[in-house]
């Protein structure tokens, strides 16, 4: 049997996996067999200024620069549920120029993801919902007076990337809580990640790694 559970105090959240497990056998030598444990326990709270959030116990790392590890420890990351979904994720930045009050609609594979109305001069739309790795955009400008204008944004991303100004960071400090050899279950480190979006669909990424084994005789 296996359960999910947790409480909440305050700011603070608990969580926890609890597993219980019996048998009993039959045969020549009877014998019953009960265990129960605990697993990825931990606290955690919301960082509001810093639009993240502080975990405290059994984890894992993020995977936006790393691969993801099991730990105990203490992890302060990045949550980008705490933005508007318009500004999560990445999508491109469009501009153009409107000669008067204009409508524009972007379109993808068919179908209006965005749509909205500028005033005459140049526009820029920075706020469309992520939309997807790849397909053009379609941008259909249509004026005042009834006439139209439409281009093509050729438009893919990957999984990493990010708006400008958008930002996803991870500090987090702990021993290895895998099960890879014995010496590495007493490997303790200190990893470090940010991901930032720059103008242009740019974005830059790095992070670093310290690690220390305690070997065992």
């Amino acid at each position: 049997m296996s359960l999910r559970g947790g409480v909440n105090l305050g700011a603070w959240r608990l969580r926890s996996n609890y597993r219980y497990y019996y048998s009993n056998s039959d045969g020549r030598r009877n014998y019953t067999n009960r265990t129960s444990t605990f697993s990825n326990t931990y606290v955690m709270r919301a960082i509001n200024a810093l639009r993240g959030e502080l975990l405290v116990g059994e984890s894992s790392t993020g995977s936006n620069v790393f691969d993801s590890i099991p730990f105990k420890g203490i992890k302060l990351f990045s949550n980008d549920k705490m933005l508007p979904s318009s500004m999560r994720g990445f999508a491109p930045e469009i501009n153009g120029i409107a000669q008067s009050n204009a409508r524009i609609t972007v379109s993808q594979n068919g179908n209006v993801v965005y749509q909205t109305y500028v005033a005459p001069g140049p526009f820029s739309i920075k706020d469309l919902y992520p939309t997807g790795s790849s397909g053009n955009l379609q941008v259909n400008i249509s004026e005042e007076d009834g006439s139209e204008r439409t281009f093509v944004y050729p438009y893919s991303s990957l999984p990493v990337m990010l708006r400008p100004g958008g930002i996803k960071y991870e500090v987090t400090a702990g021993e290895y809580n895998g099960n890879l050899t014995r010496s590495s279950k007493r490997a303790k480190f200190l990893l470090s990640s940010l991901v930032y979006g720059l103008p242009h669909d740019v974005t830059v990424y790095g992070g670093g790694y310290s690690l220390k084994i305690i070997f065992q005789a």
